[in-house]
């Protein structure tokens, strides 16, 4: 059984701050069972609105971390840019969330569509997964 422990101190930006600043950045460590490892470091996120109504349900968003282990020293650098576009009441009582990413380390593309419960990812090559949250 794999587990992680999270502490983090979460920062938000002002809203009337410059364009170019991150909406929130973390900074904190993590515990993961499975490394055994305490792992430190810091994470950003940047939201733009790209809807024409800017009504916020479609979105752009830009997310890096970079992160240290206690026992290995080696940096872990992680980056993804994703289009989202939400659907309120797709059909009755459900609401349908579409995202299109690219993972900027591992240089390739991966889709998430999700129902309230349902959820389908891929990254279009070899992983493709079906799950349901209870």
């Amino acid at each position: 059984m794999d587990g992680r422990a999270h502490v983090r101190k979460r920062f938000f930006a002002p809203s009337n701050c410059s364009p170019l600043v991150p909406d929130r950045a973390d900074i904190g460590l993590t515990y993961e069972t499975r490394r055994d490892d305490v792992r430190y470091g810091a994470r950003v996120r940047k939201t733009l609105d790209v809807s024409p109504s800017r009504d916020g349900m479609s979105t752009l968003e830009f997310k890096g971390e970079v992160s240290y282990g206690a026992k290995v020293h080696r940096p872990e650098v992680q980056g993804t840019v994703e289009l989202t576009h939400k659907v309120f009441n797709f059909q009755e009582d459900q609401d349908l969330r579409l995202r299109l990413g690219y993972d900027l380390v591992k240089k390739k593309p991966y889709a998430h569509v999700r129902e309230n419960n349902w959820g389908f990812k891929t990254d279009f090559h070899r992983t493709w997964s079906v799950t349901y949250d209870l």
